[in-house]
């Protein structure tokens, strides 16, 4: 029986774990001696299983370090010992803006303008008003005769009307 190379490839790991049948096993056999290419692919795949069963992970090609080493200087050929690299000043511009954004967003709520206490306590007369004619007409008070005061109107319209 006359194998092609691709029938025959098929076959390589089923022969290799002594699985083929005696007909086939000959006829791959067969075709292996007389293909070079396929004898080359059989010992690829044979040297492949014995790195997988080697307990040991094999190690660097001989001149692998010098090789990388090379490589790093000429990146860093022309360029400043020292310098930092595009994109370490970017990452750098990046993080230093968003921490300016987040001081100003602290500083602005640190100093927005808010009612103090003793206004709230000054004007607790209006508020108690207020909570007296929850749901009645608030016509009937009688802000004219409180004097205006501007924290007192800022806290008047804090308050959202529907609370009242």
């Amino acid at each position: 029986m006359k194998l092609l190379c691709d029938e025959a490839r098929l076959e390589l790991p089923a022969l290799a774990r002594g699985e083929l049948e005696d007909p086939r096993r000959a006829a791959v056999e067969e075709h292996l001696l007389s293909c070079p290419a396929c004898r080359e692919i059989q010992a690829l795949d044979a040297s492949i299983d014995a790195l997988f069963a080697c307990d040991v992970a094999p190690g660097a090609a001989p001149g692998f370090a010098k090789r990388v080493r090379a490589a790093v200087d000429a990146e860093n050929a022309g360029r400043p010992a020292g310098a930092p690299r595009p994109m370490r000043r970017l990452v750098t511009v990046v993080a230093l803006l968003a921490a300016s954004a987040l001081l100003a967003v602290g500083v602005w709520l640190a100093t927005r303008p808010s009612v103090p206490d003793e206004e709230v306590v000054a004007n607790l007369d209006v508020l108690e008003m207020l909570e007296l004619t929850r749901g009645e007409d608030v016509s009937i008070l009688d802000f004219a005769a409180i004097e205006r005061d501007p924290a007192l109107e800022a806290l008047l319209r804090s308050t959202s009307a529907e609370e009242f």
